[in-house]
């Protein structure tokens, strides 16, 4: 079963590591948003402008490309959403959305936490741009 992402709630709190993404989504959605910190930000959206996958220790997303031919998983459309207990399948139209909303949220605090500093940071809003066009077309 597919979530409602328009229902999925999204901000930026803190643990004992700093800034961290937060959510009220359940997993493995809800992993992949709070496994990401500010420092996966440019790799995140540099994934999603070229749709391909990242992950972290198990816990991350897979685009159907991003499967080898000798892969033993089953083909799938959409983006995979997977941690290392669950997996579900999304449409590239309601991940796109659910990431952008990820990236509004870090981007409402990024003067509090420096982020609109970092060398990348730029690069990134490039990247978030071209996911927002991507969803603005699809309606």
């Amino acid at each position: 079963m597919n979530p409602h992402i328009d229902d999925i709630q999204i901000w930026i709190g803190k643990d004992r590591l700093g800034p961290r993404s937060q959510s009220d989504a359940a997993p493995p959605i809800l992993h992949v948003i709070h496994f990401m910190s500010s420092g996966d930000l440019p790799s995140l959206g540099r994934a999603l402008r070229n749709k391909y996958g990242y992950g972290i220790e198990g816990t991350g997303f897979t685009y159907p490309t991003d499967l080898d031919e000798d892969d033993e998983e089953e083909p799938f459309e959409g983006v995979q959403l997977h941690d290392p207990f669950d997996e579900m399948v999304v449409t590239e139209a309601q991940f796109d959305a659910l990431m952008l909303k990820l990236f509004d949220a870090w981007i409402a605090v990024s003067a509090e936490h420096d982020l609109d500093r970092k060398p990348w940071w730029p690069d990134f809003l490039r990247d978030v741009e071209t996911i927002r066009a991507r969803v603005a077309t699809r309606g």
